[in-house]
């Protein structure tokens, strides 16, 4: 089905991305608690992990 196709583009995509951030980014576990601290500690790594990716990509050039 569609959704089936759409899920299995995204996991490729972004799957990768969760299995870093938990090995290199120390997100096996949340150190705050509420949904909404826990959602900005994932946003900070995920803005953590975008700004290593730049640097490596302005290094590259």
């Amino acid at each position: 089905t569609e959704a089936k196709e759409k899920y299995k583009e995204r996991s490729g995509e972004i799957e990768p991305i969760f299995g870093i951030l938990k090995t290199r980014g120390h997100l096996r576990q949340f150190y705050l608690r509420s949904k909404e601290k826990v959602e900005i500690e994932i946003k900070l790594a995920s803005i953590a992990f975008n700004i290593g990716k730049l640097g490596a990509l302005l290094a590259s050039n």
